[in-house]
């Protein structure tokens, strides 16, 4: 059994590998390693080196390090602790070490804001220098922005305007809008100013009365707008506010096209690319076309940005996951990790397989977690808090699950979501999704020793299993959808002195908690 469980440990100075005989990782032992799902997918490890803790070592803390069972690699991290210790098994170096999404990703601070809703006077600065903007009033809330000519007399060509200035090193790509003209029986245009062109931006010039919708890609990348209003006659116009310009609704964007996940994912990577992190590869982000309008998170570890962006699923109403694999999984390898970010693995098919004898515990359906009629909180454009239920949209219930189970509602009443409607929504209808039907709860974590079977009963070393991968329970009842009873495993911890896998099954996802924790 021993030959199933061979591990190599490998300690890199960049991407010089240390020698295994002069820094005694040939002689590691107590090595301990974990994985973790959705969001990892390497967890904490650590092992223990018998060594001369007196004299000088080649291993240092932040040196990666990369294991392997025989070719296969089963864990990637770098170390962030080394403890010296003397006690009845003699002299030794205890190192322990983080995986990349712990150590890097959520260490690796992101300045980049996507797609910014902001409409307050903190991002649209009034010009108080332009020639009429002491005639005009400006109305600025978070919904919409307005310019209200005053009660006095305006030349043609006299304007007053509202400015937005980028973050530093970025560009406005695009933006979109709703727009109200009313101009009575006089001349009045609103339009937008594009700093880098000089010039007004095609597409946006309004003059005449009504509504619409603008959505404009900049021929012009720019690092500043200007919202115009502007007099196109002498004229005076009548003091009950009836004559404005407003814009509401406004999206800028730093990007040109979509923003969603995939999108999110690849500038990450664009990101930590150069600061020298991640691998350039982009093959393992997968395709999710989930709109993610407002997605304004401008400072945040790569980390939190990218698990707040798999939070809300897909349009299909899916989980997905994200993380880093190991760096020799990259199409051209540089010691880099590779980030994902993929659907949850559908549990219509399976990876291990072990029996109700095999795995030593007891599996119950929890009829109490059961969600049928999801009540969610969200944000206005305003910032107000409101609610939506199933009374006011039917795709936030499951007529069958409450025929069945009666009506049960989220814990705490309600899914409280710091984001729009529409996004707010979708994450409600994921969340329905995952949990209408009764969910399967483990007494315990299952261990195996050795090996684990594979779906095509070969024998699979216990040191390469990992989170993320589905575990069938065979002669056992199936589940509600008749596919068997199948679980995600959402961790493991493998221990190489007696070669077992503990493994973690059935314990309900709480994707807001798990992100707010990051």
């Amino acid at each position: 059994m021993m030959e199933l469980n061979s591990l190599d440990i490998i300690v890199y100075n960049g991407t010089t590998e240390l020698d295994r005989f002069l820094v005694g990782t040939n002689t590691a032992d107590s090595i301990s390693i974990e994985t973790q799902y959705p969001f990892g997918l390497y967890g904490p490890c650590s092992f223990r080196v018998p060594r001369d803790i007196l004299s000088s070592w080649g291993i240092r803390g932040a040196n990666r390090i990369s294991i392997f069972n025989g070719i296969v690699p089963i864990y990637e991290g770098r170390i962030t602790n080394l403890k010296n210790a003397v006690d009845s098994a003699g002299a030794s170096a205890l190192v322990e070490c983080a995986g990349m999404w712990g150590d890097l990703l959520n260490r690796a601070y992101i300045d980049g804001m996507w797609v910014d809703t902001r409409m307050d006077q903190a991002n649209w600065h009034p010009q108080l220098w332009m020639n009429a903007s002491s005639k005009v009033t400006w109305e600025q809330q978070d919904a919409r922005l307005r310019i209200t000519p005053k009660n006095v007399a305006f030349l043609n060509t006299e304007f007053a305007s509202l400015r937005y200035d980028v973050q530093a090193g970025k560009t406005i790509k695009r933006i979109t809008y709703d727009y109200d003209l009313q101009e009575g029986a006089q001349q009045w245009t609103i339009k937008i100013w594009n700093g880098a062109l000089g010039n007004i931006e095609p597409g946006t010039t309004i003059a005449a009365t009504g509504t619409g919708s603008i959505d404009v890609t900049l021929g012009t990348a720019t690092t500043w707008l200007e919202l115009i209003f502007e007099s196109n006659a002498n004229q005076t116009p009548a003091a009950d506010g009836t004559i404005y310009g407003e814009w509401s609704n406004m999206c800028v964007y730093y990007e040109a096209g979509s923003i969603n996940l995939t999108e999110i994912a690849k500038d990450v990577v664009g990101y930590l690319v150069t600061d020298g992190i991640v691998n350039a590869d982009v093959s393992k982000i997968g395709t999710n076309s989930l709109a993610l309008v407002p997605f304004s998170i401008t400072t945040g570890t790569a980390a939190r940005i990218l698990a707040e962006a798999a939070k809300y699923g897909d349009s299909n109403y899916n989980r997905w996951a994200v993380g880093v694999k190991h760096s020799l999984y990259a199409q051209t390898p540089n010691g880099k990790p590779v980030i994902y970010a993929e659907q949850y693995p559908v549990l219509t098919d399976y990876d291990y397989v072990v029996s109700m004898e095999e795995a030593g515990i007891q599996v119950a359906q929890n009829y109490d977690a059961i969600v049928n009629w999801v009540v969610v909180e969200y944000k206005d454009p305003n910032g107000v808090t409101k609610r939506k239920d199933p009374d006011s949209d039917a795709t936030l219930t499951d007529a069958a699950s409450v025929a069945l189970y009666g009506k049960r509602l989220p814990p705490g009443g309600a899914l409280k979501v710091d984001t729009n409607e529409t996004l707010a929504l979708n994450f409600a209808r994921v969340y329905l999704a995952a949990n209408k039907l009764p969910q399967w709860t483990a007494s315990g974590p299952i261990h195996v020793k050795g090996f684990i079977r594979h779906k095509q009963q070969f024998r699979l070393p216990a040191s390469q299993i990992e989170a993320g991968k589905r575990l069938r329970i065979e002669n056992s009842l199936q589940d509600l959808s008749g596919s068997g009873l199948t679980f995600i495993i959402q961790k493991t911890r493998y221990n190489d002195d007696d070669e077992t896998c503990e493994i973690t099954i059935g314990v309900p996802d709480d994707l807001v908690t798990r992100v707010n924790r990051l």
